[in-house]
């Protein structure tokens, strides 16, 4: 790195700052504070910083084609309602496992979110991946412990997912036009 001139541009302080998304169409930096339970927007050209306060812990935030942000809740992926700081849920996940919340949301080449969970208490193998279609919501892969980072490479196939709590990244076989997967984990 040596002589790289850094400079910093937006100074707030974050509990557990995560998620970078960048919006190549509005040109702006998204991502959440998940302890400070707050969704953050940036404008770089303007210098503009917009924050939302959530009820829980959000685990990260996509944006939809209409270009809203979608919150992972923990109840599941919420419409952010940017002019009155509101959150619409719109697809519940695990709403069977209050002891759980989502920990990573990340949108692939098809439009398709995916969102990791995890247990507050870290419990090992109580979270899951979940692939998020429309209104269909699919567990795509179960028994992790901190589902974290899901990344695409559709032209090779592949899914990687870190499970954080365990020191692992998995490779999962991906086909991009259904969204299943194969392998992984055993």
């Amino acid at each position: 790195m040596g002589d790289t001139a850094v400079e910093v541009t937006l100074s707030i302080r974050a509990e557990h700052a995560e998620g970078p998304l960048w919006d190549a169409a509005t040109v702006r930096l998204w991502w959440v504070d998940i302890t400070g339970q707050r969704v953050h927007c940036f404008d770089p050209a303007t210098g503009n910083h917009s924050s939302w306060a959530t009820a829980g812990q959000p685990g990260g935030v996509v944006l939809s084609t209409a270009g809203e942000p979608v919150v992972a809740s923990p109840e599941g992926l919420a419409v952010l309602d940017r002019a009155t700081g509101t959150m619409d849920l719109r697809d519940p996940i695990e709403q069977d496992r209050p002891e759980n919340r989502a920990n990573d949301v990340k949108t692939d080449g098809q439009g398709r979110a995916w969102v990791g969970t995890m247990a507050f208490d870290k419990r090992p193998r109580n979270a899951a991946l979940y692939r998020v279609d429309g209104a269909k919501v699919t567990c795509a892969a179960e028994r992790l412990t901190i589902c974290d980072g899901p990344a695409f490479d559709e032209p090779q196939g592949r899914l990687y997912l870190a499970d954080t709590a365990m020191f692992v990244v998995d490779v999962f076989d991906l086909d991009p036009a259904t969204g299943a997967l194969a392998g992984g984990p055993a």
